[in-house]
C-alpha cells in the first residue's frame, strides 16, 4: 500500500470514527479524533521511538538491580 492509499484509508477511519461518536456524544466528534490519533500513533512514537525509525537506537545508561 502505498503513502496516498494509507491517507485514504486513515480518513475513511476517522470519518467512520466520527460519525458513530456523533450520533452518541454530539460535542465530542473532535477531541475523539485527536484521542484517537494521539493514542494509537504518537504516544507509541514516544514511549519507543527507535521502534518507528525516529532514532537509530538507543543506549542503555544503566540497567534495573546491577550492583
Amino acid at each position: 500500500m502505498n503513502l496516498d492509499g494509507v491517507r485514504r484509508l486513515l480518513r475513511q477511519v476517522c470519518m467512520e470514527l466520527r460519525s458513530q461518536v456523533v450520533s452518541r456524544y454530539p460535542n465530542a466528534e473532535y477531541s475523539v479524533i485527536g484521542g484517537f490519533y494521539f493514542l494509537r500513533f504518537l504516544c507509541p512514537a514516544i514511549v519507543s521511538p527507535d521502534g518507528f525509525g525516529i532514532v537509530k537506537g538507543t543506549q542503555v545508561l544503566c540497567e534495573v538491580g546491577a550492583p
